[in-house]
């Protein structure tokens, strides 16, 4: 999709304009129809669902929506995550249950965790 001119869009408040898809969104629809503007991805979310427009989201949160179909199917954005604790704290076996789950989990799902709109 080259440009979202002539659809209903979910805009985003400045802190939101600050993400990958906040930037995307000011480059791909600056004459679209700016439906409602959201200050929270949930907000942005249960906006799309209830038909107010398209939405850059990140795909896990998206996936979430059976009612939502993808529109752009490439990335349009991303940032790092990091999962940290404390050196001492790495093999406490609660936090180390923790790690040992969230690493397989989110390698498993890596294709949700780009921004799709």
């Amino acid at each position: 999709m080259r440009t979202l001119d002539g659809h209903d869009v979910i805009g985003f408040d400045d802190v939101l304009g600050r993400t990958p898809g906040g930037q995307w969104l000011a480059r791909h629809a600056a004459s679209a129809q700016i439906t409602v503007r959201v200050c929270d991805l949930l907000s942005g979310l249960a906006s799309a669902v209830e038909g107010l427009g398209v939405i850059a989201a990140p795909a896990f949160l998206a996936a979430r929506e059976p009612t939502l179909t993808p529109v752009h199917h490439n990335s349009i954005g991303g940032a790092d995550f990091f999962l940290v604790t404390h050196r001492e704290l790495a093999q406490v076996p609660r936090v180390r249950a923790v790690i040992d789950h969230l690493t397989p989990f989110i390698r498993e799902r890596a294709s949700l965790f780009r921004i799709a709109t």
